[in-house]
């Protein structure tokens, strides 16, 4: 059996397109709004929000983690994002 290369196409990345520049103005946007929410909220909101949505901790866990009453957590993330 004699050797063949893999066809070309196959050895090149395929190039998608950009996303379209309003797009990423868009995000970018989107970013600086979170960014200036959670600069205004105090040290321990941020630690909540942050519990819950960085490291994807349930209600349950920070909870126990914080020794907070478990209905006073989701009830204070609501509020926050209001």
């Amino acid at each position: 059996m004699k050797y063949r290369p893999a066809p070309e196409s196959t050895l090149i990345p395929q190039i998608t397109t950009a996303r379209p520049v309003e797009a990423r103005i868009e995000e970018s946007e989107e970013l600086a709004a979170i960014a200036r929410f959670l600069q205004s909220l105090d040290g321990f909101d941020t630690l909540l929000l942050w519990a819950r949505f960085g490291r994807g901790m349930s209600h349950s866990a920070i909870a126990e983690r914080f020794s907070l009453p478990m209905n006073s957590v989701g009830r204070h993330i609501r509020e926050l994002l209001g």
